[in-house]
């Protein structure tokens, strides 16, 4: 999709923190004044039609094709009263900022037909739970969940083939994903901030991995400014996910292989051994101002705190 316009909610900018993707953008979309002004349905671009139903807060986009222009929505005035958002069938993108900063949606229908979700698309969409991409999706726009911190399921159809920068950056209810076999690129920062993601399964032994730590990561320590990922990539061997997760330390795990043996206590990164690292790690997870996981709960009273470090120490010291 062609963009007429480049465009960026403040609020975005001011709610998801600092980063490069969100450098190019200035301006925000008019807001109507009153609902006086703000129509509940219209046409928005040649043959792209909305209605909002007020009551049930349910808004539905139809019609045939895209919207090219980027602008002031006439659901905006509304914007924090839509609970649902049905796309219907026919409509072949989802134009970016179209339902940023909707804080009490909680449902999307996206269907067949749909070929590119926009920059933006649902950015600080707080309350969002499950999104299903179909497979007619092949690209999904940077920053286009960027916020979502409700967000504990993701389905990807087999189609898609990539995923923009900072598209699911600090997602932090989600916990899996399992990336189609089509998908051929991963931006910078696509899973960046997830915190409470431990199982990042790629299906595409080719898959281009932007090269950095941050693409895949659930930790970041302020003090160093490094991110990091206490979780499992799965892939098949000599893929590009096992080159990624060994480059930069994170556990690697071909798919369908158990665990050979269980993991010994206070091995942080898990590699196997208790060593001087994993107290490093350890050290940087409480730093980083993060969710950790329950496997850093060394004496077992569901807290994990500078008690569970000491353990550590003193567990390296036995040895």
């Amino acid at each position: 999709m062609k963009l007429n316009k480049m465009i960026a909610p403040c609020l975005a900018l001011c709610l998801v923190g600092s980063s490069a993707a969100f450098a190019e953008f200035k301006e925000l979309p008019a807001i109507v004044a009153s609902a006086e002004e703000a129509p509940t349905s219209g046409v928005l671009e040649g043959n792209v039609n909305f209605n909002f139903d007020v009551e049930t807060g349910t808004l539905t986009i139809f019609g045939t094709g895209a919207e090219e222009s980027i602008g002031e929505y006439p659901w905006n005035f509304y914007r924090e009263q839509i609970k649902t958002v049905v796309i219907e069938e026919g409509i072949t993108a989802i134009t970016p900022w179209w339902f940023n900063a909707c804080t009490e949606l909680t449902s999307v229908t996206i269907p067949e037909g749909v070929q590119y979700i926009g920059m933006g698309a649902f950015v600080q969409c707080t309350s969002l739970k499950t999104v299903e991409i179909p497979s007619s999706v092949e690209n999904i726009g940077e920053l286009a969940f960027v916020g979502c911190i409700e967000l504990n399921s993701v389905q990807f159809a087999n189609g898609l083939k990539e995923i923009g920068v900072d598209s699911f950056r600090e997602c932090s209810s989600l916990t899996s994903v399992v990336l189609p076999e089509s998908l051929e690129t991963i931006e910078d920062s696509a899973f960046e901030g997830c915190s409470n993601l431990t199982d990042v399964t790629i299906l595409n032994p080719s898959c281009e991995i932007y090269d950095t730590a941050r693409t895949i990561s659930n930790a970041y320590n302020w003090e160093t400014d490094v991110s990091a990922f206490y979780g499992t990539i799965h892939s098949v061997p000599d893929s590009t996910a096992q080159a990624y997760a060994e480059k930069y330390g994170y556990q690697f795990r071909i798919i369908g292989e158990a665990p050979t043996e269980d993991k010994i206590s206070g091995d942080i990164n898990g590699d196997g051994d208790l060593t001087v690292a994993d107290v490093i790690a350890f050290s940087q997870k409480l730093l980083s101002r993060q969710a950790i996981p329950k496997d850093f709960d060394l004496n077992g009273d569901n807290v994990v705190n500078v008690i569970d470090l000491a353990l550590l120490k003193r567990a390296l010291l036995n040895k």
